[in-house]
């Protein structure tokens, strides 16, 4: 449910920078394969089940501060976590050979407070429609003065949320709509960059025969990974500019079970899952997959790599 008590459905992890905001991750909403109806998953896992989506954070703009020969603590913290929420990172760093020593400074930095809300509306205490919504902005921009020359860096992110979550038939039904949107630029440097991400996910749980011997519940899940991804055009210490590069990925599954109970034991399930995974680059890299099983049974699994109708073509 989408209320205070309980956290409610938005999630973020800020990096931190001596407790300044540096950075946000609006995970992709991974579904474990016993979420929802364990059925479900089986024998296509959910998406990121088995191989987590990682994020990166430019941090380039921040090394004056890092640079002054103290000590200084990079941290992370979890928006409305519970009880547990495991986080790990790796942290690259780029040495200079030719330089004893870089030196930089912070220019621009603007990190408001996250705005969010959540809404509830209920006529009976039971049935109604909850919403949240989020959405930061962070900006920062920094200089480094190496053995390649002075290279001013602008690091900026612009993310929303929106969850709405409708309780009907006296809590029988329940329909859940959820967009994440995250769009994320490093430019000015020598490999500018822009992630743009999109996670929509729609849940729907409802049942009949509530109070008899014999029960039906039904559950379906909709849920994408949409990217694109630019890299290039940029150019340092008098280097001619790069190419742009443009990548495309759409990852959907749509996927539906109906258990039947009687007298408080399964007599019957049925389930479906169909995914389309579509890849598609400027640079000619391409890959389609389309597949789809009912049951346990696989009923296609097509592949194609000849690039023809990809996205990014």
């Amino acid at each position: 449910m989408n209320t205070p008590e309980q956290n409610g459905p938005f999630r973020e992890v800020t990096v931190l920078l001596d407790g300044a905001v540096v950075g946000a991750v609006w995970p992709f909403p991974v579904i474990y394969t016993g979420g929802i109806n364990p059925l479900i998953w089986r024998p296509i896992t959910s998406i990121g089940s088995f191989n987590m989506p990682t994020y990166d954070i430019e941090l380039t703009p921040f090394l004056g501060s890092l640079l002054d020969g103290e000590e200084h603590e990079l941290g992370f913290a979890v928006t409305n976590a519970q009880r547990s929420w495991y986080v790990d990172a790796n942290l690259h760093l780029w040495l200079d050979p030719k330089s004893s020593r870089t030196s930089g400074g912070l220019v621009a930095y603007h990190a408001p407070k996250l705005a969010g809300s959540i809404v509830s509306r209920s006529a009976d205490g039971v049935d109604g429609e909850y919403a949240a919504t989020a959405s930061r902005n962070i900006t920062a921009t920094g200089w480094v003065s190496s053995s390649r020359g002075n290279v001013t860096t602008t690091f900026a992110q612009r993310l929303s949320f929106s969850n709405t979550n409708v309780v009907s038939g006296q809590g029988s039904a329940q329909a859940i709509n959820q967009t994440t949107d995250a769009l994320t630029a490093v430019s000015g440097g020598p490999a500018p960059a822009q992630v743009h991400q999109s996670f929509p996910l729609y849940i729907f749980l409802g049942g009949d025969g509530s109070g008899t011997s014999s029960q039906r519940l039904m559950r379906r899940v909709e849920i994408g990974f949409d990217e694109t991804r630019s890299r290039g055009g940029g150019g340092a210490g008098g280097e001619g500019a790069a190419s742009t590069t443009t990548s495309t990925l759409r990852n959907s599954q749509v996927a539906a079970a109906e258990v039947t109970l009687r007298d408080d034991a399964v007599v019957g399930a049925s389930w479906r899952m169909h995914q389309t995974y579509e890849y598609g680059a400027s640079d000619g890299g391409c890959y389609l997959r389309n597949v789809s099983s009912v049951g346990y049974d696989v009923l296609f699994d097509h592949r194609d790599a000849s690039c023809a109708g990809t996205l990014g073509r």
